[in-house]
């Protein structure tokens, strides 16, 4: 469990730069986005996890700083160590044998599946094996918590799909809490359990991406994040939820089409109101589908547990880009 109660820290009392009533509680084993443009505080609020800065005012509960591991990029050192010795040299559990040390890091070789690499030294093996070998060095200590600030803004798209969901991956079977800084919100928003959502220092809204999408806290976090619908597409059929998907690309992976919300009352598709809500001159309703939800418009209030026909409009929408 990780706590923090009206943690503050604060560079320069005149200015807000730094962070300020955060209150905060992430359970263990889950993968948490800390989303905010920049200068919003994420930095700061990792350093205050590490332990790097005590918070001024306020109180914090960690676990050991022994079981926090932080990285802010993709780094493995020395390009002409051994990977063996370079995970074991990573190793800094006390009063172990130096074969303990071996046998955890074969075994986490084994787990990332680059056991051949192991007597290369680190300028031999290939980018993909370097990024699982940097998470293995994340693990050879068997912490509790893992802090990336930025960790991988210097991937292309699919690189950081890959990586994100052996992270996700690693979080479940291991119990690990994983928070991870960064601007990318449309990773966050596929692969995070939960977003914390900075601005100025202080949290905006925290919760799982769905609610930041649907029902936005304040306007901040509605222009943030933004009133969409996201739906899963079917690689090589393009097939979704809603029947296949026209799109100008076949998709090698799984996608994420983005989409303004639904029109309610007319359309070839049905849904379950959950909940209506005046919004800027239209109501913004809360639709359930197969125990999937979404956001569609209307010009008037619709009933909770009433049916809807609705429409979907592919205009504007786009696939979560590629960069």
């Amino acid at each position: 469990m990780i706590q923090l109660n009206n943690a503050q820290f604060l560079y320069d009392p005149r200015s807000p730069a730094g962070v300020s009533k955060i209150n905060l509680e992430i359970s263990k084993g889950r993968f948490i986005g800390l989303i905010g443009p920049s200068g919003s505080g994420k930095s700061t609020l990792l350093k205050v996890l590490t332990g790097e800065i005590r918070p001024q005012e306020g109180t914090l509960e960690l676990p050991p700083l022994s079981d926090i591991v932080f990285s802010n990029q993709l780094t493995l050192g020395d390009e002409n160590t051994n990977v063996q010795e370079y995970l074991v040299e990573l190793y800094t559990k006390e009063e172990t044998e130096e074969y303990e040390a071996i046998n955890k890091a074969r075994d986490l070789l084994s787990d990332f599946e680059i056991t051949h690499i192991i007597q290369q030294n680190i300028n031999q093996i290939s980018r993909g094996e370097g990024q699982r070998l940097w998470m293995a060095g994340l693990l050879m200590n068997d912490p509790k918590l893992i802090l990336l600030d930025e960790a991988f803004n210097g991937l292309d798209w699919q690189n950081r799909q890959n990586m994100l969901q052996t992270l996700k991956r690693i979080s479940i079977e291991k119990k690990i809490t994983l928070i991870w800084a960064t601007q990318l919100l449309e990773e966050t928003i596929r692969f995070c359990d939960e977003l914390v959502l900075l601005n100025y220092g202080r949290i905006q809204q925290v919760g799982i991406p769905r609610d930041l999408i649907e029902t936005p806290k304040n306007q901040f976090v509605a222009k943030f994040v933004g009133k969409k619908n996201l739906i899963v597409v079917q690689p090589k059929t393009n097939e979704t939820l809603f029947g296949k998907i026209p799109l100008d690309q076949e998709l090698d992976s799984e996608g994420l089409l983005v989409l303004e919300p639904f029109s309610c009352g007319e359309g070839d598709f049905k849904a379950k109101v959950i909940e209506s809500y005046y919004d800027y001159g239209r109501y913004l309703n809360v639709l359930k589908v197969d125990e999937r939800t979404f956001i569609g418009t209307s010009y008037k209030a619709l009933k909770p547990n009433q049916m809807v026909s609705f429409s979907i409009n592919l205009d504007s929408s786009y696939l979560l880009p590629e960069v």
